[in-house]
């Protein structure tokens, strides 16, 4: 037991790392006091837009940003709504007379880390879902690239500029579903390698079929 501390203390470091990163990118939105929400987009409409002036609000900073707010911040609000009143959400009426909601997949209604959702309130759970993401994106890298037979100070490296890269980071601020099917890429990757690795069974099948089950896992 001792021995397999000693090999593996430096995964577990490693995996553990990979919340610094996000913590310093998304520390404000977390354990400070501010929100990923750009609530200020509102302020483009009505009703909201009668109350710009008082709330000294003359343009959004950033406009791109409307769906993380108008779409997104509704679905998980109404998602919130039915599960507290022991509902499935099948339907949503909240948009003209009503629409299917939970086959709509981008809700990510299902999706595990959307429990966050279901547990924080909505302001702060934009910024720990997303630092959740961004944390499983380097430690999935990380195993990747073992998988490939990087040394572990390489492999961490792989999984910090995975973790980090640009199309993650500006997925992060308007689609949380993105970056919730992002993440899992590293994991089948590394799922599509073992199995190469291995022949593709040969008669082997205690040595593929566990990839075979976490590659599944990624793709679901």
């Amino acid at each position: 037991m001792k021995r397999l501390w000693h090999h593996r203390r430096f995964d577990l470091l490693a995996v553990a790392g990979f919340f610094i990163l996000p913590l310093l990118l998304y520390g404000a939105v977390t354990l400070g006091g501010r929100t990923m929400l750009p609530v200020d987009n509102l302020f483009q409409w009505a009703p909201w837009a009668a109350y710009a002036e008082s709330y000294d609000v003359a343009v959004p900073q950033n406009s791109l940003l409307s769906d993380l707010i108008i779409q997104n911040y509704a679905w998980k609000q109404f998602t919130r709504e039915s599960i507290a009143a022991g509902e499935i959400p099948l339907w949503s009426p909240n948009l003209f007379a009503g629409s299917p909601f939970l086959a709509n997949g981008q809700n990510s209604t299902y999706y595990p880390f959307s429990i966050l959702f279901w547990l924080l309130p909505l302001a702060k759970a934009y910024g720990w879902f997303t630092l959740s993401q961004l944390w499983l994106a380097g430690a999935l890298a990380y195993l990747f690239a073992r998988v490939l037979g990087l040394r572990r100070g390489s492999a961490f490296l792989v999984g910090l500029v995975y973790q980090g890269n640009g199309f993650m980071l500006v997925s992060a601020a308007v689609f949380p579903m993105i970056i919730a099917a992002v993440v899992w890429l590293p994991l089948l990757l590394a799922a599509v390698e073992r199995l190469v690795q291995a022949g593709l069974g040969q008669g082997r099948p205690g040595l593929t079929f566990p990839w075979l089950v976490t590659g599944a896992i990624g793709l679901g």
